[in-house]
């Protein structure tokens, strides 16, 4: 099946590169890898394309491109892109992967296995565009997978070691085993070998191929059951003699050794492989046997033989009638005496430590007797008659349970009674050694192994071995002996996270997931975390918490959550989406994703005006064109995302188009001015007089009907929309009016004709009135002299001769285009005047000159009220001065 399939794949690649390598021959390429290339794991490797772009034509850009996988998928993703002006976009998922240099020269950082699939170099020029693409297939030197175990076998027992190794090419696998020749001893995944102690030791498994080779060993101890051979079969010595005997054992484990005697086993005379024995008395004569043990088959045993030519005497002994050793008063008591020795004994019969009897027989007949002495040439020893009574053992072990932390100091106690006093051996249950043989059990530092039960084992001879127990509990800390991996998934998919924890009380599992900055507990107690139908918001750390009593211990791991581009915002700095025409503005596209957005397309209307992997667009003099709808894309490793659009408005300051014209008109005429202004937001319009805060009116066109000279004057039309300074247009308006005249007096009285007289007159109007003084007499000339003459005031100086008679008029004449006025001053010759009406110039009693003053005081009052009113209501205005 796995043939057929790998013959398909290599059919449909072939097709596709047949079809993915075909050229229409405007594009040369010089140089261009085969199209089957050879990659190494964890190496660098480069592809390099040299290509001549045809005549005529001009290069746009250039794509490197790779298919995601080759065998299953034909999605293609862009991995560089080359523009005109030489600049390369790397996409963020392939930048500390991949760098593109000089002509086209792809380089792959550290090749991993997902970098096997089909490389593209496609290049885009005005005609259309040309591609050319290679398969990379990657080579792995071998890594071993299944390591072979280290095994604990008995000896004559078939091992089976078992190696496999994954490469490619797929390696071979040979055996070899670790001494002095290191030769071949099998090849192939399992070696099967018959285990004797000869053989155990360090075997290894080799895995090669062309790309390079890769090891693995395992140990294979080899157990066998012990074996003891003492140095001597037999030996004579007498009393007091050392003897020493050694005990050579082999085996594996090393074995326990015990030395006792066959008579006497239940006393342990050593463990170690040397016996030291003092010949003390005849007694120790006998056989001893070295028992080696290491719990792998039967015990092996050896013995020696001990005679013991001379010594003291031993076994004494008191046979008595009656036997109970009670005797009523003047009783017969009969008494033999015997022993073991070596000369034959002399037997020596005490009664209160009074020597009654000598003999080598042993026997007397006495009664009430205490103690007796034996003697010989080497010992004196001494027994007495009164019997000792014996009893089995009993055993009683405390505390009976017993619980402690992992580290503290266990101390069990055996209390045994029992005549003679009993031997005691501490065990552990399931366990061959003994641990001790004192009547207290120490354990320093405890570790969790030495949880069990501890047996104490008490013995004198009389009856059967008694025993009693503890039960050890060690409480420790939790360990996660697996912990959860980290895992990368897609949206939508199921996972689970595996935690399993040892401890002693049995661990809880919990589960919590770290979100803000604060652990949120997880409604899960269970060894694996399950998670249904993952989203996004369920990525982020994850934490196993394995506690128990003692303590408590945790770790950490990540779920992934990979998805594309969503929720993507297009927004500008400044904010708003505003901004000025001239300024500079950025907009970013910001989006959800997972893996993060790598390259961020830029849309103006339907056309591609940027390429970015940092989501941001800069403009750097912003015009009115810019205006209009901006649309962003960002894209990932796993596609192309959603769609953000924005709308980028472009204020403009005002400006004005149309400006008001300076205008004349003549007085009841109607004023038409227009100030048209241009800006977005559209601007508002001010009109005011200079000088003036008084709004007339706020639209383009100002219109004034009946004008009148007091409309006359500058008039300011202000443009503003809140962008920028206002701007502003004047423009003005001239009324024109006739003129009107105004002289300081109407009559001048003097007396002395010998002074001059000056004379002025003023006159509004516009134009600009021309003023001229005209002096005029009835009776005769009269000499004048004008001595200034403007636009506005007119001063003349005149003299009036001694021969004057009568009245002279000066006529003030004023005139423009629109008409002319004239204003007159009476002169009156004074002297005359007086002479020729003295008798007629009074009038209630006053004379004609006191009514004459009264009268001009009158008139001078008027006249100043007619100015002030005249100042007042007009905007040019006139004073007249009379001075001598």
């Amino acid at each position: 099946m796995k043939n057929n399939e790998s013959l398909c794949y290599q059919m449909l690649f072939h097709i596709m590169m047949s079809y993915l390598t075909m050229s229409d021959g405007l594009l040369e390429w010089i140089q261009k890898p085969n199209i089957n290339t050879e990659l190494i794991r964890g190496r660098n490797a480069s592809l390099q394309w040299k290509y001549n772009i045809p005549n005529g034509e001009v290069f746009k850009f250039l794509l490197i491109t790779r298919y995601k996988d080759a065998k299953h998928s034909y999605a293609r993703q862009t991995m560089a892109i080359k523009m005109a002006d030489g600049r390369v976009e790397i996409y963020a998922s392939f930048r500390n992967i991949i760098n593109v240099t000089g002509a086209v020269t792809l380089n792959i950082n550290k090749v991993e296995m997902s970098d096997e699939t089909i490389y593209c170099c496609e290049v885009h020029y005005s005609a259309k565009s040309d591609i050319n693409c290679v398969q990379a297939f990657v080579l792995d030197q071998p890594k071993i997978t299944h390591y072979p175990r280290n095994r604990t076998v008995l000896e004559d027992t078939v091992v089976s070691l078992y190696c496999n190794a994954t490469g490619i090419p797929v390696p071979s696998i040979e055996w070899y085993r670790i001494d002095s020749s290191y030769q071949r001893i099998h090849s192939g995944k399992t070696l099967n070998i018959l285990m004797t102690r000869n053989n155990s030791g360090v075997f290894v498994c080799k895995a090669w191929n062309r790309i390079g080779a890769a090891n693995g060993s395992a140990y294979i101890d080899v157990k066998y059951s012990p074996k003891a051979i003492v140095s001597l079969k037999s030996t004579v010595a007498n009393q007091s003699d050392l003897v020493k005997v050694r005990c050579h054992v082999t085996g594996n484990p090393k074995p326990s050794i015990r030395w006792y005697k066959i008579e006497k086993r239940s006393r342990v005379l050593s463990l170690e492989s040397t016996l030291d024995l003092k010949i003390r008395s005849k007694s120790d004569e006998g056989r001893y046997q070295c028992q080696a043990n290491n719990g792998i088959g039967n015990s092996s045993d050896d013995i020696i033989t001990v005679f013991v030519q001379n010594y003291s005497p031993i076994n004494a002994s008191i046979e008595t009638c009656p036997l109970n050793e009670q005797v009523a008063e003047n009783q017969t008591f009969v008494m033999q005496c015997s022993s073991i020795a070596n000369p034959s004994p002399t037997y020596r019969i005490y009664h209160n430590q009074k020597l009654i009897k000598e003999n080598r027989s042993g026997y007397h007949k006495i009664c009430r007797v205490k103690e007796v002495t034996l003697e010989n040439t080497h010992a004196s020893p001494r027994i007495a008659m009164a019997l000792e009574k014996v009893y089995p053992p009993t055993v009683t072990v405390h505390p009976r349970t017993i619980k402690l932390k992992e580290g503290a100091v266990a101390t069990l106690k055996c209390d045994a009674t029992g005549n003679p006093y009993p031997n005691i051996i501490w065990q552990k249950e399931g366990v061959s050694g003994i641990l001790s043989t004192s009547n207290v059990l120490v354990i320093n530092g405890t570790r969790r192994s030495d949880t069990g039960n501890y047996i104490c084992r008490a013995y004198n001879g009389i009856g059967t071995s008694v025993l009693s127990s503890s039960h050890l509990e060690i409480y420790y800390t939790p360990e996660i002996i697996i912990p959860p991996i980290n895992v990368t998934i897609l949206e939508t998919l199921n996972t689970s996270f595996y935690c399993e924890a040892v401890g002693n009380p049995e661990p809880i599992i919990t589960w919590m997931k770290l979100e803000n900055g604060i652990f949120r507990a997880l409604n899960s107690s269970e060894e694996r975390l399950k998670l249904i139908h993952t989203s996004r918001a369920d990525a982020g750390v994850y934490v196993c918490i394995a506690s128990n009593i003692i303590g408590n211990v945790s770790v950490s791991t990540k779920l992934d959550v990979q998805y594309k581009p969503s929720n993507t915002r297009l927004f500008s700095s400044p904010a708003q989406n505003t901004v000025q025409i001239k300024d500079s503005v950025t907009m970013y596209c910001q989006t959800e994703a997972s893996p993060s957005a790598d390259l961020y397309q830029f849309f103006y209307g339907d056309n591609l005006i940027a390429i970015t992997n940092n989501g941001a667009h800069h403009l750097i003099t912003v015009e009115k064109e810019h205006e209009g709808v901006y649309r962003c894309k960002a894209l990932n490793t796993l596609g192309l995302g959603d769609t953000a659009n924005m709308f980028l408005r472009v204020k403009v300051p005002a400006s004005i188009v149309l400006y008001p014209k300076n205008q004349t008109l003549n007085e009841g005429d109607t004023l038409i001015l227009t100030c048209v202004a241009n800006g977005d937001p559209f601007p508002n319009i001010t009109w005011t007089m200079r000088n003036s805060s008084i709004v007339i009116s706020n639209e383009q066109v100002l219109e004034l009907k009946n004008t009148t000279r007091i409309n006359g004057g500058v008039y300011e039309c202000s443009a503003g929309n809140g962008v920028g300074e206002n701007v502003m247009a004047v423009a003005r308006v001239m009324v024109k009016y006739k003129p009107n005249v105004a002289v300081a007096r109407t009559s001048l009285h003097r007396k002395d004709s010998r002074n001059e007289i000056q004379l002025s007159c003023t006159a509004t109007g516009y134009p600009l009135p021309v003023i001229v003084w005209s002096p005029r007499s009835r009776n005769s000339t009269v000499l004048c002299r004008a001595i200034s003459m403007t636009k506005r005031v007119s001063t003349v100086v005149f003299k009036i001769a001694k021969t004057l008679d009568g009245v002279d008029v000066i006529r003030c004449y004023a005139w423009n285009t629109m008409g002319n006025a004239f204003g007159n001053v009476t002169l009156r010759r004074v002297e005359k005047y007086e002479s020729q009406h003295h008798s007629a110039n009074t009038w209630f009693g006053l004379s004609l000159f006191n009514v004459l003053g009264i009268m001009i005081g009158f008139m001078a009052v008027f006249i100043a009220a007619v100015v002030m009113a005249t100042v007042y209501k007009q905007r040019r205005s006139g004073k007249v001065v009379l001075s001598k």
